[in-house]
């Protein structure tokens, strides 16, 4: 298993920043080492993270969504209950 590299950063640091941003041991670890173990400067990219995910998961269900539309009205012998 892969393991990432801690040194230098707090147990408790990585604990309050998976805890409170609700991410990954990897992705906490991450966030404080590119924020020099800036528990708040951390905090932020993790939620701005989740956001631009959000984000871009809900774009992707729209185009989806469209595109099933744009099917159905060019074929609709084959969606025909979209």
């Amino acid at each position: 298993m892969f393991q990432i590299d801690e040194t230098g950063i707090s147990a408790p640091d990585i604990d309050l920043v998976m805890s409170q941003a609700g991410v990954s041991r990897s992705h906490a670890v991450r966030a404080l080492r590119d924020n020099d173990n800036d528990i708040v400067n951390a905090l932020m990219v993790c939620q701005h993270t989740d956001t631009v995910f959000s984000d871009v998961e809900q774009f992707l269900e729209r185009c989806r969504l469209m595109l099933q539309r744009c099917v159905a009205m060019a074929i609709p012998s084959v969606c025909p209950s979209v």
